[in-house]
């Protein structure tokens, strides 16, 4: 425990990188500073930092801030963590956009930031060159987001969490993500028709109320699954 990583194989900037996170939210005012070592330059960050992991090679992999007193916003930098693979931001006051980089994170798996502030719109398309093909779930509840949902080109997803939003417009096609299971997209101003679940045949129990959305949700009984 404890050893140090060669600062030359690209740990010492995602250590800036994460002091920029730092920095950006407020950590000083974090309910656990200064006991949880961020910002220490006497220690290793992969192993010291209170909710920060690292794979073998020192690179970040996990950052997980709950409950923090975490404010601020985003730096544009986080998109620079190359093998971020679970980012989980919760219940906090983070405001700003969601930086673009975040969704070409190639090795992202898990992309939560769930009960802040963040505004802004999401890019017009998810994954249309393939960044995000490891992506299973993308939860962005409880926010500000506004706009229209992205074209979804996300072959990993099982979980798609966009509830108590603001965003507008329609549902856009759920082809392209094949392995749905979970969609909640309550509580925001989508409308028009909803989108055949035809290819979508693990999904259950859509839930959509609480929008200006026409018709009913489309019978899962044509879905092979459920058969």
């Amino acid at each position: 425990m404890g050893r140090p990583h060669n600062l030359a194989n690209g740990t010492a900037a995602e250590r800036e990188i994460l002091m920029e996170f730092y920095d950006a939210t407020n950590g000083p005012q974090w309910y656990d500073s200064p006991g949880n070592n961020w910002g220490r330059i006497d220690v290793d960050h992969c192993f010291n930092w209170t909710n920060v992991e690292c794979d073998d090679e020192g690179r970040v992999v996990k950052i997980k801030i709950k409950d923090n007193n975490q404010s601020g916003y985003l730096p544009s930098s986080l998109g620079g963590l190359a093998s971020l693979d679970y980012l989980y931001l919760a219940y906090g006051t983070i405001g700003g956009g969601v930086p673009h980089g975040l969704f070409e994170l190639r090795n992202i798996t898990f992309l939560t930031i769930i009960h802040h502030e963040v505004n802004g719109t999401l890019p017009a398309t998810l994954n249309d060159d393939g960044a995000l093909d490891k992506l299973e779930a993308l939860q962005l509840l409880n926010n500000k987001l506004s706009g229209e949902i992205p074209e979804l080109h996300l072959p990993s997803v099982w979980a798609l969490y966009l509830r108590e939003n603001e965003f507008s417009g329609k549902i856009p096609s759920l082809d392209n993500v094949p392995q749905l299971q979970s969609l909640d997209l309550n509580t925001n101003k989508l409308e028009g028709n909803i989108p055949s679940l035809n290819n979508v045949p693990q999904l259950t129990d859509p839930s959509l109320y609480d929008n200006k959305l026409e018709g009913s949700i489309p019978s899962l009984d044509n879905v092979p699954s459920h058969h």
